[in-house]
Order: C-alpha cells, then sequence, then structure tokens
C-alpha cells in the first residue's frame, strides 16, 4: 500500500518490484513501540509503524531523499551553548548597525541643517525630509475605531501612502498634535523641543531623589569588539535590557552580546549597613570613653573639695 507521502509500504518479506521511472529503492525497517494495523495507518507518522519497510519510489529527481526522515541527534551542552552565543553576536551586531545607520543619519540631518524651527512649522513650512507638511492643523485621527467610513477611508489611504513612502526605513512614526501627517523617524528630522516642555522636563528630573549607590546594581556589558563596559541600574529593573552601549576604547557605539551581574545591590546595602554598623560602634565606644573621663573629673573636683 502507498502512504499519504508517496512513500510505499510494504510488510516485511514482501519483493520490491521497481516500476518504471523509480528512481531509487531503498528499505528501512522502522522500529516503534506502537502497534501498526491497516485500520489506522493513515493517520500514524512512518516512525510510528512497527516493522514495515519503507521503500522509496517514484521520487522526481532533485527532492529530498529519505535520508532526510532519519531522527535527528539531539545536540549536545556544547553545541546549543555555541548556536545560542551565536544568535547573541548576530542579534548584538544587528543592533550595532542600526545605531550606526541611526547615528550617521542624524549626523546628516546637522550637517546639512535640515531641522525645522518650531515657527517655520507653525507657519507651513513642510518637512526638509518627506516633504509633508509638519503642522497641518487638520486635526488628529482619534482613534480608529471612531471614525466615520469617509474618516476610515482617508486614514487607510494616508496609511498606504506613508508605506509607500517608507517601506524599508524600519523606523518609529511621529506626529504633531492637531496635525494628521505621519513623519518617519529615519527619515524626517524632528522639531526641537519647546521652552514649556524643556522647563517641564527640567522640573520632572528635579523632583527624583537623590541617586543612592547602595540601591543599584552592577552589569557588566559584553560588547561586539570584546570590550567590557559597567552600567549602574536600580535593583528593581531585574532583566534591563540594553541592545547598544558606548565603547570607551573603541570610541564608538557597540552591540550588547551578554549582560552579566557583577554587584548586587542587596550586597552594596549590605556593606553600606555594615560601615553605618561599625560608625555606631566606634561613636558609642568613644561616648562610654569621654562618660569615664567626665566621671573621673567629677572624682577628682569632689576630692579637691573636701581636702580644701
Amino acid at each position: 500500500m502507498r502512504g499519504t507521502d508517496g512513500l510505499e509500504l510494504r510488510s516485511p518479506g514482501q519483493p520490491a518490484a521497481l516500476a518504471n521511472g523509480v528512481r531509487d529503492s531503498m528499505w528501512y525497517s522502522l522500529q516503534s513501540p506502537y502497534a501498526f494495523s491497516t485500520n489506522n495507518w493513515r493517520d500514524q507518522p512512518l516512525a510510528a509503524i512497527l516493522c514495515v519497510e519503507v521503500r522509496h519510489a517514484d521520487i522526481p529527481p532533485g527532492t529530498s531523499d529519505i535520508d532526510n526522515r532519519r531522527p535527528v541527534m539531539p545536540l549536545t551542552e556544547q553545541q546549543k551553548q555555541a548556536r545560542a552565543e551565536k544568535r547573541r553576536m548576530m542579534n548584538a551586531l544587528k543592533e550595532e548597525a542600526r545605531a550606526h545607520r541611526d547615528e550617521a543619519r542624524r549626523i546628516e540631518w546637522r550637517e546639512k541643517g535640515m531641522h525645522l524651527t518650531r515657527e517655520q512649522a507653525a507657519a507651513g513650512e513642510p518637512c526638509r525630509g518627506c516633504g509633508l507638511p509638519v503642522i497641518d492643523n487638520l486635526g488628529d485621527w482619534g482613534g480608529t475605531m471612531y471614525l466615520t467610513p469617509e474618516q476610515r477611508s482617508d486614514y487607510d489611504a494616508e496609511q498606504a501612502k506613508y508605506r509607500k513612502m517608507h517601506p524599508n526605513c524600519d523606523a518609529h512614526r511621529w506626529s504633531m498634535q492637531g496635525s494628521r501627517a505621519t513623519h518617519c523617524g529615519y527619515c524626517c528630522p524632528p522639531l526641537p523641543m519647546s521652552r514649556e516642555q524643556s522647563e517641564h522636563i527640567g522640573r520632572l528630573l528635579a523632583s527624583f531623589p537623590e541617586r543612592r549607590e547602595e540601591e543599584l546594581d552592577i552589569w557588566e556589558r559584553i560588547l561586539t569588539c570584546g570590550h567590557k563596559v559597567e552600567q549602574s541600574v536600580h535593583h528593581t529593573n531585574q532583566s534591563p535590557s540594553f541592545s547598544t552601549a558606548r565603547c570607551p576604547g573603541c570610541e564608538m557605539t557597540r552591540g550588547v552580546v551578554n549582560s552579566v551581574k557583577i554587584v548586587e545591590a542587596a550586597a552594596r546595602m549590605a556593606e553600606v549597613m555594615r560601615k553605618r554598623d561599625d560608625r555606631v560602634a566606634r561613636a558609642e565606644r568613644e561616648l562610654k570613653k569621654a562618660e569615664k573621663a567626665v566621671a573621673e573629673a567629677r572624682e577628682k573636683l569632689a576630692e579637691a573639695h573636701v581636702n580644701s
């Protein structure tokens, strides 16, 4: 009988009559703990058929051979580790290339003077990257679920236009409040922050509590160049994700291959508490010594009054 995958199944001992056009004839005895019956053989994989010989019949040239159906040996721990390291390196190199691309584009914007001022954008000057207006005063789109059919049609047309203009930019999008024009984070230079925005951010930063070193973990970042850099992260961030870091040795941005926590905030806190306890114990000893000196001085003063 013939299986659904094009392989001819024969019982052991049955002669293999090669038909015309057969390119190859191979026999395998597949061992399996599963029982085989004529009622359920179509529902079972080949490896689940007990003691049935499989003939590789009528395979067109260029297709995969039956050798590909043999079970693959499991990877060793060393092989798994090597593959994981290769994946991490490839991902780090990808993030590094992306960072270099974005840095080069920012340098290009600065050298060519492509940034608009907020006054120029408000006056209707188009974006120097894509040519669309930065502020069109058409109003926000709002939630797509609340759009009318006509608005939805316009929205879809704008999205299709954006995808056509930026098919391979692989970047974020940005737009101004009260405007519908969507701009590409890679092609379109953003507007500078307003004075109000700068002041608001300054107030937020000033409201943050003072940096406490004992609450920070220290992570060692292993870069694609082989150099290592250290970075402090608050202990509440258990899995900080930093794809790139600045390498002081190479003086350029590198991808992060791996991160290892080398100093626990708990250990730093314990060290701080130990030092505090040492200071308290030393102060208590000095206090007792001073109290003893005061008591001795009082005794000498009392003796002097008695003898006078």
